[in-house]
C-alpha cells in the first residue's frame, strides 16, 4: 500500500471510530464517515468491504496499539522497584484513552456475541493483555506462585482496569477510575509482598525496597509438552524445532524455559525474555526480545519493530555459530555471566 493510500486508509478509520464512538455501530452511516472523513463512498469501499470491517480494523489496529505500550511498559517495569507500582502507573497512562473508548468497547462487547468477526479480534485483545500483564508481573511473583495462579491474577488486573473505567462511566459521582485501580494494586501488592518478605527485599521497618531478582534454576519444560507443541508441524520443522532448543540450552543452561501458548512459541527467561522459538509451515522464527541491541555481523536479524528481531532458521539452513553469538549476546543483555 503506498504511503498516500495508507494515509487515507487512517484518515477513514480514524473518522469512522468517531462516529461509532459519537452515535454507535447502528448509527453510524458510511455516508457521514465519508463525509467525516472527506472521501468518497467509492474511496470507503476500496479500503473496506463493508462498514463491519473498517469497525473490526478499528478495533484490530487499537488492540496492536494498547498491547505495543504494555510491553514497553512492561520493559521498563522489569527495572522498576515495584510492579505493582509500575502497573498503576501504566493504568494511569491508559486511563485518558479509555475513557474515551469504554462506550465503544462495550458496544464491541455485546456485538461480540453475535458477530464472529468482532469476537475473534477481542479474544485476540484480551488474550494479548493477559499475556502482557503476566510478563510484566513474572519476573516478581513468580518465584512464589504458581502459573495458573499467574494466569487468574492477569485476568483479574485486566478485567480491574476495564470494570473500573465502566463503573466510572455508569456511576461518575462516586467512581474515579484511577483512584479505584491505584487503591486496588496498592492492596495487591502489600498482600504478595507479605508472602514472602525476603524475596521482595522488605527492610526491617517494614517498608518495600526493589524486589530480589529471582534466581532461575533452568527449569525445563518435559520432552512429551515439547512433542505435544510441534506435533502439529512438519517432521522437518519438528526437528529443526529440536535442534534450535537444544542450541539454547546448551549455550544459556541457566535459562528457564516454558511454552507461551498464546504466542505459540517455546520461550527462554533469564530474568526477563531472552528469546523464543516458533515453528511455522516451512522455517522456524527464532525471535531475540533485545534484538535491536544485538551486534549481527552475519546479517541474520529480520524485522524493524523497536526492540525484538527474528531469524528464520529453514531446515538444513542451521548456522550454529552465528545463532550461539547472537543467544550469547542476548544472555549478556540479560546480566548472564
Amino acid at each position: 500500500m503506498s504511503g498516500k493510500s495508507a494515509d487515507t486508509r487512517e484518515n477513514i478509520r480514524r473518522a469512522a471510530y468517531s462516529c461509532f464512538r459519537d452515535h454507535g455501530y447502528y448509527e453510524a452511516s458510511v455516508d457521514a464517515i465519508c463525509a467525516m472523513a472527506g472521501v468518497s463512498k467509492g474511496s470507503f469501499y476500496y479500503h473496506y468491504a463493508s462498514k463491519q470491517a473498517c469497525y473490526v480494523d478499528i478495533l484490530d489496529t487499537w488492540t496492536r496499539e494498547v498491547i505495543s505500550e504494555v510491553q514497553k511498559q512492561f520493559e521498563q517495569a522489569t527495572l522498576a522497584g515495584n510492579p505493582f507500582a509500575a502497573l498503576q502507573a501504566a493504568f494511569r497512562r491508559e486511563n485518558v484513552r479509555g475513557r474515551l473508548i469504554v462506550p465503544l468497547w462495550l458496544e464491541f462487547t455485546v456485538l461480540a456475541r453475535r458477530e464472529p468477526a468482532i469476537r475473534e479480534v477481542l479474544s485476540r485483545f484480551y488474550h494479548r493483555a493477559r499475556l502482557a500483564i503476566a510478563e510484566m508481573l513474572r519476573p516478581f511473583v513468580g518465584p512464589f506462585i504458581a502459573l495458573d495462579e499467574l494466569d487468574g491474577l492477569s485476568s483479574a488486573i485486566l478485567g480491574l482496569f476495564i470494570g473500573v473505567l465502566t463503573q466510572e462511566l455508569a456511576d461518575p459521582g462516586h467512581t474515579e477510575a484511577g483512584e479505584a485501580s491505584d487503591a486496588a494494586l496498592k492492596v495487591l501488592g502489600r498482600l504478595l509482598a507479605r508472602t514472602d518478605a525476603a524475596a521482595w527485599g522488605a527492610s526491617a521497618d517494614g517498608e518495600s525496597r526493589r524486589p530480589r531478582a529471582p534466581q532461575l534454576a533452568g527449569v525445563r519444560i518435559d520432552d512429551d509438552a515439547f512433542a505435544g507443541f510441534v506435533a502439529p508441524h512438519s517432521a522437518s520443522v519438528r526437528q529443526v524445532t529440536a535442534e534450535l532448543r537444544d542450541l539454547v540450552l546448551s549455550t544459556v543452561p541457566a535459562a528457564d524455559e516454558r511454552l507461551i501458548r498464546g504466542w505459540r512459541v517455546v520461550a527462554y527467561d533469564l530474568g526477563g525474555l531472552l528469546c523464543s522459538l516458533k515453528p511455522q509451515r516451512a522455517h522456524v522464527d527464532v525471535g531475540f526480545y533485545q534484538g535491536a541491541e544485538l551486534d549481527d555481523p552475519g546479517a541474520l536479524l529480520t524485522g524493524r519493530g523497536k526492540h525484538v528481531r527474528h531469524v528464520r532458521v529453514r531446515p538444513g539452513d542451521l548456522d550454529d555459530s552465528a545463532l550461539v553469538g547472537l543467544i550469547r549476546q542476548a544472555a549478556a543483555l540479560r546480566g548472564a555471566d
